[in-house]
C-alpha cells in the first residue's frame, strides 16, 4: 500500500483508508471486525470513525479489531461535535473505551458546517478540552473536520494548533474547496478527503462521467479515487461512500513486497 506523510506529524498513512461510517449489519461485531482486519492485512493503516456512526457501534467494531493488532501498526481517528467542554471530554473518554486504545492518534473537532460553529467550539470549551487531552497524552494530533467553502475553511485552518483537516473533496466539487487544500499546503497540514465518490454520485452516474477516466482506469470509481490520490497534499481517500457494487478489491489487493499474508501474525 502506498503511504504519504501526514503534514508535519512524521506519520506515514495509507492513501486508501478505512472509513467506518457504514456497515451492512453493525450488530455483527465479529464479522465487521474481520473486515477491518482484512483491510489492515492489505496495508491500510488509517481507520476513521465517529461516535455518531451507528450510535457508537462503529467505534465498538473498530475496538474489537484493534485489540488484535499491534498498536504501532495503525492510526485511529475519531471525532466529537460537542461545543461544551464537559460533553466533549466525556465523548473523548467514551471513544477511548469503545476502541480499546490508550490514546487516539487523530481527534477531530467534528462537522464544522457554518463559520459560527467554529467560534462556538472555541467559546464552549471544546477546543480547550482537545488541547488539554493532547497535553495529557490522550490525543496525539488535534485536527478538524469541515464542510465549508474554500475561503471559509481558510479562516479555520489558520489556527496555529490545527495539524490536519478532513474535508469532502472529489472530482466534482474540487473547485469549491481548492482554497482549503491550498491553505493546508501553505501551512503543511495533513489533508484527508471524505466522499471521494461524491456520496455515490460518481458511480451512480458512470455513463455520464466516462470522460474522467484515464487510459489505465477500468472504471470511473478508479478514476475518481486516482484523481484525489494524485495530489501531493492529499494523504488519503475514504471508500465508505462507495456502493457495494463498486467496492471491487482492486486497490486493496495491490499488495506491496514485504506485506504479510493473512496467515502471518497481525501487525
Amino acid at each position: 500500500m502506498w503511504c504519504k506523510p501526514y503534514g508535519k506529524t512524521s506519520k506515514d498513512i495509507s492513501v486508501v483508508s478505512f472509513g467506518a461510517m457504514r456497515f451492512a449489519n453493525p450488530e455483527d461485531v465479529k464479522s465487521n471486525a474481520d473486515l477491518v482486519l482484512y483491510a489492515h492485512d492489505k496495508g491500510v493503516n488509517y481507520f476513521d470513525t465517529a461516535p455518531g456512526y451507528f450510535d457508537g457501534q462503529s467505534e465498538t467494531i473498530l475496538g474489537a479489531a484493534f485489540e488484535q493488532m499491534r498498536r504501532e501498526s495503525f492510526y485511529c481517528s475519531t471525532k466529537c461535535m460537542a461545543a461544551d467542554g464537559m460533553h466533549f471530554r466525556k465523548s473523548l473518554e467514551t471513544s477511548l473505551a469503545r476502541m480499546k486504545v490508550e490514546y487516539i492518534d487523530f481527534f477531530h473537532i467534528w462537522c464544522i458546517m457554518r463559520p459560527q460553529q467554529w467560534q462556538e467550539r472555541k467559546d464552549g470549551g471544546a477546543v480547550a478540552e482537545l488541547l488539554k487531552a493532547k497535553q495529557e497524552g490522550l490525543v496525539s494530533h488535534a485536527v478538524v473536520s469541515i464542510h465549508l467553502s474554500g475561503p471559509q475553511s481558510r479562516q479555520v485552518l489558520e489556527e496555529d494548533f490545527i495539524e490536519g483537516v478532513t474535508l469532502p473533496y472529489n472530482a466534482l466539487n474540487f473547485p469549491f474547496r481548492a482554497e482549503a487544500v491550498d491553505c493546508a499546503g501553505e501551512r503543511n497540514l495533513g489533508v484527508v478527503t471524505m466522499n471521494p465518490l461524491g456520496g455515490g454520485m460518481i458511480p451512480n452516474n458512470a455513463d455520464q462521467l466516462e470522460f474522467i477516466k484515464g487510459p489505465n482506469d477500468k472504471s470511473v470509481v478508479q478514476a475518481a479515487i486516482r484523481f484525489n490520490m494524485r495530489f501531493r497534499l492529499i494523504n488519503r481517500v475514504r471508500r465508505e461512500d462507495c456502493p457495494p457494487s463498486c467496492q471491487e478489491g482492486s486497490i486493496l489487493d495491490r499488495r506491496q513486497p514485504g506485506n504479510r499474508s493473512s496467515a502471518e501474525p497481525r501487525g
